[in-house]
């Protein structure tokens, strides 16, 4: 019986696949929405790095106070609370509730009145809220969510027309086309994936295991310690196989699933809405750090991030990238 991804054609899917595609998105998110920090690669802190550069890189575009970045499948926040603290106005968009009490959440954390008020969230899908609004922005942000998108190149058609004159596009940690990957990329993303289904479930089994036998006994030395190594799952309250009904995720992960994102497509369909590529990056980026110094080592990329500028005025001057 074919799956839903051999019945969909990746970019030419109907509205009623799409629809399916956002309903297991938003189910998903909002399940694992408590522990999906714990889970992403970008949180290492080499890899915050990283980020933290681009951002003050395409923060120094803009000489004037305040610029309005959109942060279009926002998720828990990470480039919304980055672009904030840049001292940005932004707007965080996301179809996940569950998603956005996290984003909440941190926010109160951080008790900061201005933080506060610089960040507007709206609970919405991503098209659905690009058709509808007329707001123009200096920056629009993509983080690790095209390969969720139904249709991600008319999605970021539309994104570059909600662009200002001078504007900038950021797309990062989405994966790479597994068809334009050398054999030994595949191999690495292979290798990823059974470390993942076979050693990080086991291992979190053993500690459900242990805490469900011992409850809080475990030393907060060995939970922490844990935590930093096999970060997978490791707060979630049940295992996989206590959850009867889950999201399919072929659906959830829909075009990493059917292959990737060809990074010169999205190329391509920037350039044709007036946008000038300024940083093209292929980059290693897992969720452990000795699998991705082994990709780097080997040089074999699994994610990619772009930087584009519009057009229609020239290239800020203090554009620097350090």
């Amino acid at each position: 019986m074919p799956t839903e991804v051999e019945r969909f054609n990746p970019l030419g899917i109907t509205p009623e696949q799409a629809e399916k595609i956002r309903e297991h998105n938003r189910w998903a998110h909002d399940l694992g929405a408590t522990t999906y920090d714990d889970k992403q690669p970008y949180m290492m802190p080499s890899a915050v790095t990283e980020f933290q550069k681009d951002i003050r890189y395409l923060r120094s575009f803009f000489p004037k106070d305040s610029p309005r970045v959109l942060d279009l499948g926002c998720g828990t926040g990470f480039m919304t609370l980055a672009f904030a603290e840049q001292l940005c106005w932004v707007t965080s968009v996301d179809i996940s509730s569950g998603m956005l009490a996290e984003l909440r959440r941190k926010i109160a954390i951080e008790a900061c009145t201005t933080l506060t008020a610089s960040i507007q969230i709206v609970e919405e899908d991503v098209d659905k809220f690009l058709a509808n609004t007329d707001a123009l922005y200096d920056g629009i942000v993509f983080h690790s969510v095209l390969h969720h998108l139904p249709d991600y190149l008319e999605t970021l058609k539309q994104a570059c027309r909600r662009l200002l004159p001078g504007g900038f596009l950021y797309i990062a940690t989405d994966p790479l086309n597994r068809k334009m990957m050398t054999p030994l990329n595949r191999w690495m993303a292979r290798a990823s994936e059974l470390e993942e289904k076979w050693v990080n479930a086991s291992l979190y089994r053993i500690r459900y295991l242990c805490e469900r036998f011992w409850a809080n006994s475990l030393p907060d030395a060995i939970q922490k310690a844990w935590r930093m190594f096999y970060a997978s799952g490791a707060s979630q309250r049940t295992p996989d196989s206590e959850t009867k009904t889950k999201p399919d995720i072929s659906l959830v992960e829909y075009h990493d699933v059917c292959g990737g994102i060809d990074e010169q497509e999205v190329i391509a369909v920037l350039k044709t809405q007036g946008l000038q590529i300024l940083r093209s990056e292929k980059f290693c980026l897992y969720r452990h750090a000795w699998l991705t110094g082994l990709a780097r080592s080997l040089r074999c990329p699994n994610v990619f991030k772009i930087i584009a500028h519009s057009t229609s005025s020239p290239i800020p001057v203090g554009g620097t990238y350090e």
